[in-house]
């Protein structure tokens, strides 16, 4: 299993599990059948209208629309996705992966777009073996255009409550730290994300929990210009009750 380390916005270095080739693969066949069954509902509808009202296009109409429902739709797939989907397509969504950037920022448009550019001659014009021989070499599950944006892609924990910011409190709870309003949602992500490591013994060391529950403990203190003498779990799991009632 290929590890890639992200750090946040907090210097907090997170281990996450690269997307394994099989993933990737199954995500592209996906998006193929994806872009297929759209080809073919677009074809389909072109006949029913042809049928049915019979209409009378120019031929530089006709040209026009074929380049707008069928060629960019199908030619910009991945990228229109990346952009507007936090970087998965609809076959990486099903599997679960996700594009990110190395350093853990959000990969910008102009990352999205060097892979995509990329992708056209490692995937569509080369079959894909370009990019599979990169990822097998490169150690962090990057191809061509990964390396070139800095990006990678990574699997993801299927996500229900317990996995976002959300934290039930108990009616009438008094805010520990009225500061945590200072906190923006990546901040308080970084905590919930650290304190689901901290419960995760069979994956992570109890060295490398402790490490990672004083380092955010300590950025946290810095952002809220605070000291507390409780225990860092303790600590960031008041801070993340304290950002629920405050922006409730």
């Amino acid at each position: 299993m290929q590890l890639v380390r992200i750090r946040t916005a907090q210097n907090v270095d997170i281990e996450y599990e690269v997307a394994s080739i099989g993933d990737r693969i199954v995500a592209a066949v996906l998006d193929m059948v994806i872009v297929l069954l759209y080809v073919l509902a677009i074809i389909l509808l072109w006949v029913f209208v042809a049928t049915t009202f019979e209409p009378t296009f120019s031929e530089g109409f006709g040209v026009v629309l074929i380049i707008v429902t069928l060629v960019v739709p199908t030619m910009f797939y991945h990228l229109i996705f990346e952009v507007f989907n936090n970087g998965q397509s609809l076959g990486k969504k099903i599997r679960k992966i996700r594009v990110v950037k190395i350093d853990g920022s959000q990969p910008s448009i102009g990352s999205y777009i060097l892979r995509w550019l990329l992708r056209l001659i490692e995937v569509d014009l080369m079959s894909g073996a370009v990019a599979l021989v990169a990822i097998l070499i490169s150690g962090k599950g990057q191809r061509l255009g990964d390396m070139a944006a800095k990006t990678t892609v990574i699997r993801l924990i299927g996500h229900n409550l317990d996995d976002t910011i959300f934290t039930p409190i108990e009616a009438g709870y008094e805010p520990v730290f009225p500061q945590v309003s200072q906190l923006t949602g990546q901040d308080v992500s970084t905590i919930k994300e650290v304190l689901n490591v901290s419960t995760d013994r069979k994956t992570y060391s109890k060295e490398t929990q402790q490490e990672l529950l004083d380092k955010t403990k300590s950025s946290i203190q810095n952002r809220l210009d605070v000291q507390s003498d409780l225990p860092p779990q303790d600590f960031l799991s008041i801070v993340l009750k304290d950002y629920n009632a405050v922006k409730q």
